[in-house]
């Protein structure tokens, strides 16, 4: 076994070529710059997007923002706006492209400035594999509505996975806030992100 594993990295070793290649997309930023998702499109293109802005959940001007890199490209194209709520921090980016080849970005807008009132959010596209930021053809929020059961599946989690102490001391009733929190109806609607 190890020497079939051994194989494909004395092949590359061979041919010169690295497995990876790092490239910044743009240079150091006096912003925050954090949350990044990337995927490859159909077409070979690699397309990034990140959240910008001057803080995170506290900084009302954070918006979404991507970039592209053409297949066989060296260089990223500039910096393009990929999603902006206007007067709320924008944060945690993911794109995914489904099994139609349609381009699908959520993200939370932060209402209030608290990571629990989080807004999920998504967009969707057919036309994104041109220069510049995707054409949307699509955007509406995610409301969920997790029933009862719910508070019985975070409960059976937190019992079967969840030591209390593994917590920092600045949260030691965090998995029992969690449960608590999952049985109430508002709380189990809202604050929900698209990462943890």
């Amino acid at each position: 076994m190890r020497f079939i594993s051994f194989i494909p990295i004395a092949w590359c070793m061979l041919l010169g070529q690295p497995f990876f290649q790092e490239k910044s997309i743009f240079s150091f930023q006096n912003k925050h710059v954090h949350g990044s998702s990337i995927i490859e499109t159909p077409n070979g293109d690699l397309l990034a997007c990140w959240f910008y802005g001057s803080g995170e959940r506290t900084a009302n001007d954070v918006l979404i923002q991507g970039s592209r890199l053409k297949k066989g490209g060296e260089i990223w194209e500039s910096v393009f706006e990929m999603a902006d709520t206007p007067g709320l921090p924008d944060c945690n980016p993911v794109l995914w492209v489904d099994k139609k080849n349609k381009l699908w970005l959520f993200w939370i807008a932060v209402r209030a400035n608290r990571w629990e009132n989080s807004m999920l959010r998504y967009r969707t596209s057919t036309n994104y594999m041109k220069k510049g930021a995707p054409q949307w053809a699509w955007q509406d929020d995610i409301i969920l509505k997790p029933g009862d059961t719910f508070a019985d599946a975070i409960q059976s989690g937190f019992d079967r996975y969840v030591d209390e102490p593994m917590w920092a001391e600045y949260a030691l009733p965090y998995a029992k806030l969690i449960v608590e929190a999952a049985k109430d109806p508002e709380k189990r609607q809202k604050g929900w992100m698209t990462r943890i």
